[in-house]
């Protein structure tokens, strides 16, 4: 997994269309095996990993899947590069793999514990951090040869692990824990119940900023920081069984992989996580881990060797059709913006306007398909349009510039 500095650059005009090519394409794995975890390299580069030691590796953005060899029949549950030669991956037993070659030559590493390691991420070149069962926390100093374990602060099971920079991470886990360094991983903090705002199980942790961070669990739990964690916000709209991993492609467009029964999720922001909306209810397996290379470009993986892939920002949201197309502009704006709205269903629409704190600033009915919104009462910056019938929903981002 790694770490992504989104720049917004915008132009004249900021379209986002739904569209009949948007979609996400099952790819061929050679493998029915388990996948839990995928990490992008780039567009092109990535490797999955699955049951059994299973390793795939693409660097044809997905067309073809290469199996390579682990040296263990371990199950392995989490992977990690930080450039396209020097990758871990973690799983059963505390076994750990290390190459440097891109993945065509695997060593095991002594991890000096038998607990199941459930994630792992490089932070720099030297530095990576493992987490797993019963609170363990590896730490790294020479890109996986040798482990040493760190005092978690807590005994529960450690599921997924995120560093916004150097010094700044997070892990997650069993009954809502939440732990947080600010020195590399050699210290961590808990940020467990209460202040987490849930006792439910966490899967999965992604952070866009040192400050903003993604949390996802058991029971359709999405919990979100805008202070590194301090506090903790639940968010509302998400029906699902288990959420297992999250990925961001920029600062404010992410996708959550999970399940509901036995059919993979996969929920969707374009806002930093405020808001998701579903991309699918797939009826084929459960998606465990999910991986982004930029905003448009994804993979998802999960049971029976399943991998999806995306180069458009898989934007088919359930029950929203090509029918309804909307284009805002001016984009950015003054103090007046047109809203032009393919609605050739003549559904009742409602628009409504969130600032960056996803607080509702503005509410009202749309009477036609094009009309002007005064918008000469709100402060200059970005804000989250969304139209809605009581069928589909589409979002834009709106900035106010004067």
């Amino acid at each position: 997994m790694e770490m992504k500095i989104f720049t917004i650059i915008m132009t004249a005009l900021i379209v986002m269309t739904i569209t009949t090519n948007a979609q996400w394409i099952q790819q061929t794995s050679g493998t029915t095996e388990t996948l839990y975890a995928v990490s992008c390299v780039n567009t092109d580069v990535a490797t999955v990993v699955g049951d059994s030691g299973t390793i795939l590796r693409t660097t044809n953005g997905g067309t073809s899947w290469i199996s390579q060899t682990s040296g263990t029949s371990n199950g392995l549950q989490g992977v990690s590069f930080i450039d396209a030669n020097h990758g871990i991956a973690v799983g059963d037993g505390g076994r750990i793999l290390r190459t440097t070659d891109g993945g065509i030559n695997w060593e095991i590493a002594t991890s000096n514990t038998t607990n199941l390691l459930d994630d792992v991420i490089f932070i720099n070149q030297a530095t990576a951090i493992a987490v797993g069962l019963n609170g363990t926390i590896l730490r790294s100093n020479d890109s996986g040869m040798t482990w040493f374990s760190q005092n978690s602060n807590t005994s529960q099971g450690l599921v997924g692990v995120y560093f916004s920079d150097v010094n700044t991470g997070t892990a997650v886990g069993w009954n809502g824990t939440i732990v947080r360094t600010t020195n590399g991983g050699v210290t961590w903090v808990s940020q467990t119940n209460p202040l987490s705002g849930t006792y439910l199980d966490l899967w999965g942790v992604f952070f866009t900023t040192s400050n903003i961070g993604i949390a996802t669990g058991e029971n359709g739990t999405i919990l979100r920081t805008t202070d590194g964690g301090n506090i903790w916000s639940e968010i509302a709209g998400s029906t699902a069984d288990r959420l297992w991993s999250v990925s961001f492609g920029d600062t404010l467009t992410g996708i959550i992989a999970g399940d509901i029964g036995s059919s993979g999720k996969l929920l969707k922001t374009i806002d930093g996580g405020i808001t998701w909306a579903i991309q699918s209810n797939d009826s084929t397996p459960s998606l465990l881990g999910i991986g982004m290379s930029g905003p448009n470009t994804a993979f998802a993986v999960g049971q029976s060797g399943k991998i999806l892939h995306t180069t458009d920002g898989g934007t088919s949201v359930e029950g929203k059709t090509a029918e309804e197309h909307i284009n805002i502009y001016p984009n950015p704006a003054f103090d007046i913006v047109t809203l032009n709205i393919d609605n050739i269903n003549n559904a009742d629409l409602t628009l409504n306007i969130y600032n960056v704190n996803g607080e509702l600033v503005r509410s009202e009915l749309l009477k036609q398909n094009k009309q002007q919104i005064h918008i000469g009462d709100l402060n200059n910056g970005i804000y989250m349009v969304e139209i809605k019938s009581n069928k589909w929903s589409e979002k834009q981002k709106l900035i106010i510039q004067r």
